[in-house]
C-alpha cells in the first residue's frame, strides 16, 4: 500500500497541472511543483506553510484573519469541488468558476478549471484536486463574445440580411433584416418554418438552385440578381452575394450569405431604360444624334442616332476628330475647321450646315448644333452637341425650288410662248379676212402657209407642255417591252428627214438591227425623237445627226451625235433644269421652250436611266442615255 501510495505521489509531481491531495477536512497532505510556477505565483516559501493546514483562499496565506480556515467552507471553486466529492461520491470533471485572492500588489481574480476525484491506498480518505488556470482563455472567450455580440448588433442594425451557415449549411445567424426584405421574423427562419423555396420567385428557381449546387467550388465573392417573395405577396429584387468562410489555416467552415433589397434601384433603372430607349427612339424619329468631343484627348463620344445617320458600324470606327473629318464632303472641310476654331475664339454656341460623303458615295446633308466648355485657366475641355439629319429637308426644299420653278414656266409659256403664236395667228388671219379682195392668190397662199406653220408649232408646244405636265402629275402610264430598237430610230428620223432636208442635214442610223432593249417604246421615241430634233436645230447647213447605240455595264447606252454649235460652260450647266431652262435660237432662228429636255430626264429617270451631254462650243454636242436591256 505504501509503495502504491508513493508511486502516485511520484506521478502527481510529474503533472502538468496544480494538484493538490487533501484529507476530509481539506487539510493539505501534498501537492507538486506546479503551484509556485504556472499557477498562483506564490513565494515558494509559503509551501511550507500549506503543509498540514486547511485548504482555503491564498488569501489566508498573506492575512490569517481572512477567510478560509473553516474546513465547511465551500464558496470557492477548489471548497465547492472538494465538498461535492466528499458529499456526493460524484467524480468533478472540468468544473469552472472564478477564484478569487488577495496578495501584497492587491486584489486578483482568476477563471479555474478543477477536477476532483477521491484517491484509494491511503489510510485516511484522501482527495486529489487537478487545477488549471484557464484565465486568459476565459478572456478571449469574453472578448470573441463581446464581438460576436458587436457583430451582431452591426448585423441587427444593417439593411442587409446576414446569413450564417456552417459547412454542412446549418443555419446558425440570421440577422433582423430578414423581416424587412421578405416579411419573416428571424424566428421564423431560423426554425426552418421558411426556407428558401418559399419566397424564391418560380422564374429564378432553377438558376438558384443552380448557384446552390456549385457553391462549395466557388472562388471569392459570387454575386446573383434574384427576385424574392415578401410574405405579403409583392415582388422584392434583392443582390445576393456569397462567400465560403475559411479559417486561418485554409480549412472551410461555412457560408456567409448578404442580401440587400434593390428593388428600388431596379425600377429606377428600369424606367431609366425606358427613358434611354424613348430617347433613343425620339433621336431615331428625328434623325438626331449627339456627341461629346473630348478636346484634349481627340476623343469623340457618338450616340446611337450617330452612327445612325452616319450609317456606321461602332465596332468598326473609332470616334475623332480625323474619323469625323474622313465623312465630311471635301468642299465643306474648310468650313467645319474655320467654324470651330471661331467657336474657340468667340466661346459661342455655334449652328452651320454641312454634308457628309457614306462609304457608298451618298451624301447627307447635316445641320449641326454644338458648344465649348472651358476650365478656369481658358483651356477648351469639351465639345458637346446634337447633329440633324436634314437630307429629306433639303431634297424637299430643291423639289419646292422645282415645282416654284414648274409655276413660273408654265406661266412664261402662257404668257409668251402660246400668246405670241396665237398673235400672230389672230394678226394674219384678221388680215386676209379684210384684204381677201384685194390680195392675189399667191399672196392669199403666203397668209394660208403662214397660219398653218405657226398653228403647227404652236400644237408642237402644247403637245409638249401637256406631255411634260403629265409626267410631273404621274398621269403617264410606264408599260416597258422588250424591243428592237433600230426600227424605233428609223421611224423617228423618218419622222423628221423634212425639217433635215431643208438645212441639208444628214440624218443617220448607226444602231445595230440586232440590238434590243427593254423599256416603253413611247417613251424611247419621245427621248430620241427630242435629241434628234434638238441635234437638228442646232447643226447648220451640210452638218450631220448620228444615232448610235451599245452596251456598257449591263446598260442599252444610246447617244445622239451632231457636228452643230456646240454648248459652252453656261449652257451646258442650264440643262436638264427647270428653273434654268430657256431655249436658244436655231441656226435657221427656230424657236423652243426648252421642255424637250425636260421630257427627255423624265422619261430616262423613269427606266432608272441617267442622261448626259458631251459638248465643246464649235465642235457639236452628243447627247446620251442609257436604258435597260
Amino acid at each position: 500500500m505504501e509503495n502504491r501510495v508513493k508511486l502516485l505521489e511520484s506521478l502527481i509531481d510529474k503533472l502538468p497541472v496544480l494538484t493538490v491531495i487533501v484529507n476530509s477536512e481539506a487539510k493539505v497532505l501534498n501537492f507538486n511543483g506546479s503551484f509556485g510556477n504556472d499557477f498562483f505565483t506564490v513565494n515558494p516559501d509559503f509551501k511550507d506553510q500549506l503543509l498540514g493546514s486547511v485548504l482555503s483562499c491564498v488569501n489566508s496565506l498573506g492575512s490569517p484573519e481572512s477567510c478560509g480556515n473553516s474546513s465547511k467552507c465551500c464558496d470557492c471553486i477548489l471548497r465547492s469541488s472538494l465538498n461535492e466529492v466528499k458529499n456526493n461520491g460524484n467524480l468533478v470533471f472540468r468544473k469552472q468558476g472564478p477564484f478569487t485572492f488577495s496578495t501584497k500588489e492587491g486584489s486578483h481574480t482568476l477563471f479555474l478549471q478543477v477536477s476532483a476525484a477521491k484517491l484509494d491506498g491511503y489510510a485516511e480518505d484522501t482527495y486529489a484536486l487537478f487545477v488549471s488556470d484557464d484565465t486568459n482563455f476565459k478572456k478571449v472567450e469574453e472578448r470573441l463574445a463581446e464581438n460576436q455580440a458587436l457583430l451582431n448588433l452591426v448585423f441587427d442594425y444593417s439593411s442587409d440580411w446576414e446569413v450564417y451557415r456552417d459547412k454542412d449549411r446549418k443555419l446558425i445567424y440570421c440577422s433582423k433584416a430578414v423581416e424587412d426584405i421578405i416579411g419573416y421574423t428571424v424566428e421564423e427562419y431560423m426554425s426552418g418554418k421558411v426556407t428558401f423555396r418559399d419566397f424564391i420567385h418560380p422564374d429564378d428557381f432553377d438558376r438558384a438552385m443552380a448557384a446552390i449546387a456549385g457553391s462549395d467550388f466557388m472562388e471569392g465573392k459570387m454575386s446573383y440578381i434574384f427576385k424574392y417573395l415578401h410574405k405579403s405577396g409583392k415582388v422584392v429584387w434583392v443582390n445576393l452575394s456569397a462567400r465560403r468562410v475559411f479559417t486561418e489555416d485554409g480549412k472551410h467552415i461555412g457560408f456567409r450569405l448578404s442580401t440587400r433589397d434593390i428593388t428600388e434601384n431596379k425600377l429606377m433603372s428600369e424606367k431609366l431604360m425606358a427613358s434611354e430607349e424613348k430617347y433613343r427612339f425620339a433621336e431615331q424619329l428625328a434623325l438626331i444624334g449627339h456627341f461629346d468631343f473630348d478636346i484634349r484627348n481627340n476623343k469623340i463620344t457618338w450616340s446611337e442616332g450617330m452612327y445612325r445617320i452616319f450609317e456606321a458600324n461602332p465596332a468598326e470606327i473609332t470616334p475623332n476628330y480625323e474619323t469625323l473629318m474622313s465623312y465630311i464632303h471635301p468642299e465643306d472641310r474648310e468650313l467645319i475647321d474655320t467654324q470651330f476654331q471661331i467657336s474657340l475664339l468667340k466661346r459661342e454656341p455655334t449652328e452651320l450646315s454641312h454634308r457628309i460623303v457614306l462609304k457608298d458615295g451618298r451624301i447627307k446633308h447635316l445641320k449641326q448644333s454644338y458648344r465649348i466648355l472651358f476650365n478656369e485657366k481658358g483651356n477648351s475641355l469639351l465639345a458637346f452637341g446634337t447633329t440633324k439629319d436634314v437630307t429629306h429637308q433639303v431634297e424637299a426644299e430643291k423639289k419646292l425650288i422645282q415645282l416654284i420653278a414648274t409655276k413660273d414656266k408654265f406661266f412664261s409659256i402662257i404668257s409668251h410662248d402660246l400668246k405670241s403664236p396665237f398673235s400672230i395667228l389672230l394678226g394674219m388671219s384678221q388680215g386676209l379676212l379684210e384684204n381677201e379682195d384685194i390680195l392675189d392668190d399667191s399672196d392669199k397662199k403666203e397668209f394660208i402657209r403662214s397660219i398653218y406653220e405657226t398653228s403647227k408649232k404652236t400644237y408642237e408646244l402644247l403637245e409638249d407642255l401637256l406631255t411634260w405636265s403629265r409626267t410631273q402629275t404621274g398621269a403617264i402610264s410606264f408599260v416597258p417591252e422588250r424591243f428592237s430598237l433600230s426600227p424605233v430610230v428609223s421611224d423617228v428620223l423618218q419622222l423628221l428627214e423634212t425639217n433635215a432636208d431643208v438645212k441639208g442635214i444628214k440624218l443617220i442610223n448607226k444602231v445595230d438591227p440586232a440590238m434590243t432593249v427593254f423599256g416603253d417604246i413611247k417613251m424611247i421615241n419621245t427621248v430620241i425623237r427630242n435629241l434628234v430634233s434638238n441635234s437638228v436645230k442646232y447643226t447648220p447647213s451640210g452638218g450631220s445627226v448620228t444615232v448610235e447605240a451599245g452596251i456598257r455595264e449591263g446598260m442599252a447606252e444610246i447617244s445622239v451625235t451632231d457636228t452643230g454649235i456646240g454648248m459652252d460652260e453656261k449652257v451646258l450647266n442650264s440643262l436638264f433644269r427647270i428653273e434654268a431652262t430657256s431655249s436658244r435660237p436655231g441656226t435657221n432662228k427656230e424657236e423652243g421652250t426648252g421642255l424637250g429636255l425636260l421630257l427627255c430626264k423624265e422619261f430616262v429617270g423613269r427606266h432608272s436611266g441617267k442622261i448626259w451631254v458631251e459638248s465643246e462650243v464649235g465642235k457639236g454636242s452628243r447627247f446620251v442615255f442609257t436604258v435597260g436591256r
